[in-house]
């Protein structure tokens, strides 16, 4: 055991960087969201009290020095979420950009320094400084799933055609799409590691390039009911039990 941090309310968010900082949000009395960050020694380094909005997702750049963070609220009935990205350093934020009518579900901070964020009616990626690099724009509350890998790499799936085909989308850690494509599938889990993207669809788990293009098909024995990727090779859990494919 390193060590260990108690907060005053059930953590509700928490993200960890590759250079042992952590960071988490929870709800208190006195305001909606209060976010934290420690360094690898546990020590406080940051905190942000968020008194309109609850923190729906954080992520932490590699070196843990700066940090994203999604904020849910609402306005005249209508939902709206904030991003915002931070310096560990200061809690006046570098950027602060309001999209009204869209639900943040996943932040990701990537290890190029792009962040990316996914929500029910569409995914963006931004720089640091809150400028737009890339955007897609998909039907509400049609996302089946999203996956990420350590570096960043984004892949959405959301329905189309009335949930007849899916969408797949991936985004580099570089923030921009490498492939657009329609899968006459439903995917019931996805997991990516670079290059790769796995989806099982019930019956087989489907192998795809960065670029979308299916490379292989594996018949799976039993229903699967995750798939993962370990040391480059797909991974699954049947009936309780690991599989390497």
């Amino acid at each position: 055991k390193l060590g260990s941090i108690s907060e005053e309310g059930t953590v509700v968010a928490a993200a960890i960087a590759k250079d042992g900082s952590i960071a988490t949000s929870y709800a208190s009395e006195e305001y909606q969201s209060v976010l934290s960050v420690y360094n690898s020694r546990f020590k406080k380094i940051f905190q942000w009290n968020c008194s309109q909005e609850r923190i729906a997702d954080i992520a932490l750049s590699s070196n843990g020095k700066k940090l994203a963070v999604v904020a849910v609220g609402t306005e005249n009935a209508e939902i709206y979420t904030r991003l915002l990205v931070f310096n560990v350093n200061s809690s006046k934020p570098l950027s602060d950009t309001k999209y009204s009518g869209t639900l943040f579900l996943k932040v990701v901070y990537t290890s190029l320094n792009k962040i990316i964020a996914v929500g029910d009616n569409r995914t963006v990626v931004v720089n640091s400084r809150g400028e737009t690099v890339d955007e897609l724009v998909y039907s509400e509350d049609s996302i089946f799933a999203v996956c990420s890998d350590d570096s960043g790499n984004t892949v959405v799936f959301y329905e189309e055609f009335g949930g007849a085909k899916t969408g797949m989308v991936r985004f580099s850690s570089s923030g921009k799409k490498t492939c657009v494509e329609t899968l006459d599938l439903i995917p019931e889990c996805v997991a990516v590691d670079g290059g790769k993207i796995a989806v099982y669809d019930g019956n087989a788990i489907t192998i795809y390039s960065s670029k979308g293009k299916e490379t292989d098909e594996i018949e799976t024995q039993n229903y699967v009911s995750s798939i993962f990727f370990c040391s480059g090779e797909i991974c699954g859990i049947e009936n309780g039990a690991v599989i390497k494919y």
